[in-house]
């Protein structure tokens, strides 16, 4: 067992995300009741649930996609959805389905999602996509690419930034 002392000390150093009674209600529908979680910095997290069980609500509540009814949700103290431009910033964030354009090419892709996070330009972009065993792709476009490169490439734009989270 670990300590509440324990626990207090990473609430204050290394707590990323903290999310308090989240609640979000579509109509009479409640897809999210009552969440408590602590997400710490340099730990890998995982949200497990069945289907319907509010894990999808629960990551478009952090990246701003939907407004909780009730509850507070902070990403490195900062409240969400209030101060989500600060948020959006330190946050990379793979959808399920890809958000890719057939014409652009894979470096297209990475200057794009480089200028939307307020950059001039990503200048690791090359090296990520080879580390992401891309780099002998980025300039192809992305409808050449198959279905595993195009998720490697959608995992990669998350990325753009340095992205704390």
């Amino acid at each position: 067992l670990v300590s509440d002392e324990y626990h207090e000390e990473l609430e204050r150093d290394r707590a990323t995300v903290r999310i308090r009674d989240l609640e979000v209600r579509f109509k009479s529908v409640r897809a999210v009741d009552g969440l408590d979680l602590t997400m710490y910095r340099d730990e890998l997290f995982v949200l497990l649930g069945h289907n319907g069980a509010g894990k999808s609500t629960t990551i478009n509540v952090l990246s701003g996609m939907v407004i909780p009814t009730s509850g507070d949700v902070t990403v490195y103290g900062h409240k969400v959805p209030t101060e989500m431009p600060v948020i959006r910033r330190s946050m990379g964030v793979c959808p399920q389905h890809d958000v890719l354009w057939d014409d652009l090419t894979v470096e297209e892709h990475f200057s794009l999602f480089a200028n939307i996070r307020g950059l001039s330009r990503d200048e690791k972009a090359l090296e990520f996509a080879t580390e992401i065993d891309l780099g002998h792709k980025f300039g192809a476009k992305v409808k050449t690419l198959s279905g595993g490169m195009k998720r490697k490439l959608s995992v990669g734009l998350a990325f753009v930034g340095d992205s704390k989270l």
